[in-house]
């Protein structure tokens, strides 16, 4: 059976940015923690500058 897909708040994702940028942990282990696929995280820094803001 397969998972439901999971819908995230604007917060969620600039936080989960911003955390990215400031953390000292990897972008692996940011993703796991925050239970994300690393693509997803890559992706979303690419939309959005370190601040969270889109660019």
């Amino acid at each position: 059976m397969s998972e439901k897909r999971r819908r995230f708040d604007e917060e969620f994702k600039k936080n989960a940015v911003k955390l990215s940028y400031a953390s000292v942990k990897t972008i692996m282990e940011i993703a796991s923690d925050l239970r994300l696929r690393e693509v997803i995280l890559y992706r979303r820094r690419q939309k959005k500058g370190p601040d969270g803001n889109k660019t």
